[in-house]
Order: C-alpha cells, then sequence, then structure tokens
C-alpha cells in the first residue's frame, strides 16, 4: 500500500491535491486547494499575483 502525503493548504487547510496554485512569498512557498483560496489571501495579505 502506498501512502500519499498531502500539502494542507494555507488558507482553509484542505489537502492540496493539484500543486497548481502555489504562491512564493519572502517566508517560502504556499500552497493552495484551488484558485478562489489563493485569491483570498492574496486580497487579505496584500501579496502580488506570480504564475509558477
Amino acid at each position: 500500500m502506498t501512502i500519499i502525503e498531502y500539502e494542507s493548504c494555507t488558507l482553509c487547510g484542505q489537502k492540496v491535491v493539484l500543486k497548481s496554485f502555489t504562491l512564493n512569498t519572502k517566508n517560502g512557498l504556499l500552497y493552495f486547494c484551488c484558485a478562489g483560496c489563493q485569491s483570498i489571501y492574496q486580497l487579505l495579505n496584500g501579496c502580488e499575483s506570480t504564475h509558477n
């Protein structure tokens, strides 16, 4: 049996299945479960959009 480890969404804590929604910050790479969580995080924290 293979155990797959997932990152947790920085905003809501859900499993991050796709690595498509990330944000590079001065504190490191942040993972998000969807574009909505990534956008809300950026609005709340004044982050600029980056495409990875």
